[in-house]
C-alpha cells in the first residue's frame, strides 16, 4: 500500500533548485518535490489530463470553425409546392422569403399558414445540417454548451 504525505524536500531525490517546486511529497518514505515525483513516477494520470484538455481545445476549435461554416452555408425551407420559399443560414438566420404571386390569391390565414409551414421547414432543415456537422465533428459524443 502506497502512502503520501507532504514533507520537506531532502536528500538526493530532491529537484529544489529545479524551478519544479519546494513543496516537498513523501511518498513511502521516500521524499520528492512534486516536479521530481512527476519526472520519477511518470506522468499517468497527469498526462492523461492533458491529453483531455488538448482533445477539448481542438473540438472547440472545431466548433467555431463550424459555426462559421454554418453562418456561410444556406438551406431553403418551403411549402405548397414551392409558391413559399425561406431561405435561412445553418446558424437558423432567416435570410430571404420569397412569395410566389399565385399564393397572394390564397385568403390570409392561408398564406399565414404557409409562410409558419416553409419556415419550421427551413428551420428543420437548418438544424438537421448543424445536428450532422455536430456529429461528424464529435463522433457523435454530445457536448453540452456547444450548440
Amino acid at each position: 500500500m502506497m502512502s503520501a504525505s507532504l514533507a520537506e524536500p531532502t536528500g538526493p531525490r530532491s529537484l529544489s533548485g529545479s524551478g519544479l517546486g519546494t513543496l516537498g511529497l513523501r511518498v513511502n518514505n521516500d521524499i520528492y518535490t512534486l516536479g521530481s515525483y512527476i519526472m520519477a513516477k511518470g506522468f499517468g494520470q497527469f498526462a492523461q489530463m492533458q491529453e483531455a484538455l488538448k482533445k477539448a481545445k481542438q473540438v472547440q476549435q472545431n466548433a467555431t470553425r463550424l459555426q462559421d461554416e454554418l453562418a456561410e452555408t444556406t438551406v431553403e425551407g418551403s411549402a405548397a409546392g414551392g409558391l413559399i420559399k425561406i431561405t435561412m443560414t445553418g446558424n437558423q438566420e432567416p435570410l430571404s422569403l420569397s412569395i410566389d404571386p399565385e399564393a397572394l390569391k390564397e385568403e390570409r390565414e392561408v398564406l399565414e399558414d404557409l409562410i409558419l409551414t416553409a419556415f419550421k421547414d427551413a428551420y428543420t432543415r437548418s438544424t438537421d445540417m448543424m445536428r450532422n456537422k455536430m456529429n461528424e465533428l464529435t463522433g457523435g459524443i454530445s457536448v453540452p454548451g456547444l450548440f
